[in-house]
């Protein structure tokens, strides 16, 4: 995996550009993504590694106290199983104060229901306690959840009294939700 000193103008403008601009269909965004991938992570053989990797060169550039894999955070759920979450990285702001961070780049290529379960990180967090940086990069930004990372940023009004309880649960976990543009904008201005 490469760092924010290995790449070049024109990788970081590959990288802004899939961040940007929503794909078009299933062909577009395959080669978008190949491009980004062969840039950031060419032996990954999915997208995960390719979103940590934006992340961890966006925190790079903040010039953040970052790292990426930090260890499983284990608890016992309520009817006694051993229950494992893998975060993607961790913020450490300062001796007392760190974040857990999660990345998501939904792709085309995803089976199933991955943009149904974005809402579940904060349920996900929840058990280990801290809070959570929640990056949407990509088409999980453009194309999925957008009412929801609305409601949950502030920028729109809950329609009703579940969906601002909802809220209120799910920000006391989310630190914030940081999205793909907003990486582009920080990474452009290398």
């Amino acid at each position: 995996m490469k760092n924010l000193n290995d790449l070049n103008t024109k990788d970081i403008k590959e990288i802004c550009d899939y961040l940007k601009k929503p794909s078009i269909d299933e062909a577009d965004d395959k080669k978008r993504f190949n491009k980004i991938k062969k840039i950031l992570a060419p032996d990954a053989k999915k997208g995960g590694p390719v979103g940590e990797a934006i992340v961890r060169i966006y925190y790079e550039k903040l010039k953040k106290n970052y790292y990426s894999n930090p260890q499983q955070q284990n608890y016992v759920s309520k009817l006694g199983k051993k229950i494992g979450v893998r975060p993607d990285g961790c913020l450490i702001e300062n001796e007392d104060t760190s974040y857990w961070v999660e990345s998501k780049i939904r792709r085309y290529q995803s089976n199933g229901t991955a943009h149904e379960k974005v809402p579940n990180v904060p349920m996900k967090y929840r058990p280990i306690g801290g809070q959570v940086i929640l990056f949407l990069l990509a088409d999980d930004e453009h194309r999925y959840n957008t009412e929801w990372t609305a409601v949950c940023r502030g920028e729109i009004d809950p329609e009703d009294d579940a969906e601002e309880f909802r809220k209120k649960a799910d920000t006391s976990v989310l630190k914030e939700i940081i999205l793909g543009t907003e990486v582009a904008k920080a990474l452009e201005k290398i």
